[in-house]
């Protein structure tokens, strides 16, 4: 089995990603845009993992793939769907 140096790029883009999409100010054009990266290089990572269970025969690399890029997308739907809260309105409905 032969891993390249750029093996670990791949998660690494994918983390960095994700995490600048989740930091960008709810309701901005560059949070779209991230989310919108984050989500399609997930899914791509997604459809380009399948070689290695049809031609590879590599079920733990496809099911490791799919499950840790799933979680991505759910986590950027899930984070990007829910209203930013802020210190302040925290503390009002606390109060």
């Amino acid at each position: 089995m032969a891993v390249t140096r750029t093996a670990a790029f791949g998660p690494f883009l994918m983390v960095v990603l994700a995490w600048a999409a989740l930091a960008a100010a709810v309701g901005t054009r560059a949070r779209a845009f991230m989310v919108a990266a984050a989500s399609t290089y997930a899914a791509f990572n997604m459809v380009g993992v399948i070689p290695a269970l049809t031609e590879g025969g590599s079920q733990p690399v496809f099911l490791t793939s799919l499950a840790g890029n799933g979680l991505v997308l759910v986590a950027l739907a899930i984070a990007s769907a829910r209203p930013e809260r802020s210190a302040v309105t925290a503390k009002q409905g606390t109060g």
